[in-house]
């Protein structure tokens, strides 16, 4: 059975988004509940989305192939941070944790340019912050950023001027981060970037250490199929 999802936000396109029903409620609790405990909706197969047309998109192809593209840290990509926030709201509202995990492994680690790390927006964080729980790990992530990497210093004034739409509990609380990282002597790495499994929710330090090893093993197996490629390429 295929399932129509139709943006609030994009009133002029005339097509959904299509999706198979078992794919949809796999992923998402919201969805299994709707879907298979009798909410109105069911009944004409078409829900109402408040995302925009493309979120919808990015996230049924997720669902068919459970990739999201890395975070393209560019200058000349300033929508991007929106639609990256705008995609984990949709997974927060889904309660998709599957999803909330693809997002945050496709922001970690944030590359480096020179000395500096690209950080989340102000703007995206006040849209985060005002439509997320507190308890969201995607709010955690961006305090913990802000904390390790953020220099006002090489802030431009473009970047200044945005400055006021950042929420205050989140200033509150990258000011009180940056005060307990000056009472660290040594530290071997970030809280942020040292692996994405500090924000992937997971229900156990058993299930924690399982998701490291998978994600070893797949990278051994990464490194062992190139080195095979090179050494069939020399022949």
């Amino acid at each position: 059975m295929i399932i129509t999802l139709n943006s609030k936000r994009d009133k002029k396109r005339k097509n959904g988004v299509p999706v198979h029903k078992e794919l949809l409620c796999y992923y998402s609790k919201y969805y299994r509940a709707a879907l298979k405990g009798g909410f109105s909706e069911a009944e004409s197969n078409v829900f109402e989305v408040d995302a925009s047309h493309a979120c919808l998109g990015d996230f049924v192809g997720w669902l068919y192939t459970g990739y999201l593209e890395p975070f393209p840290w560019k200058p000349d990509s300033a929508t991007k941070p929106m639609s990256v926030v705008d995609m984990y709201i949709l997974a927060d509202r889904i309660d998709s944790l599957a999803l909330r995990r693809s997002i945050i492994s496709s922001l970690v680690p944030m590359p480096k340019i020179g000395n500096t790390r690209y950080t989340l927006g102000f703007h995206a964080i006040a849209v985060a912050f005002n439509s997320l729980p507190m308890s969201a790990q995607l709010c955690k992530f961006a305090i913990d950023s802000y904390v390790e990497h953020w220099q006002e210093s090489e802030d431009d004034d473009d970047t200044m001027r945005v400055l006021d739409e950042a929420p205050t509990l989140f200033l509150y609380k990258v000011i009180c981060g940056k005060n307990k990282l000056l009472e660290r002597i040594t530290k071997r790495s970030c809280v942020c970037c040292a692996t994405a499994c500090t924000y992937h929710e997971h229900e156990s330090e058993e299930e924690r250490l399982a998701s490291e090893y998978q994600k070893a093993s797949i990278g051994r197996w990464i490194l062992t199929t190139k080195r095979s490629l090179r050494e069939e390429g020399r022949r």
